[in-house]
């Protein structure tokens, strides 16, 4: 049986996961190819 997960904290789940992926995409170049900035 599943769970029915509500519509509210599905989006908050991918709001999330759409800030994790460009925060990683942000952080990860900065920590694996240090820029003089």
């Amino acid at each position: 049986m599943q769970r029915q997960v509500p519509v509210k904290e599905r989006h908050q789940l991918q709001r999330w996961r759409t800030l994790f992926i460009i925060g990683s995409a942000i952080f990860y170049p900065c920590v694996h190819w240090p820029s003089p900035l």
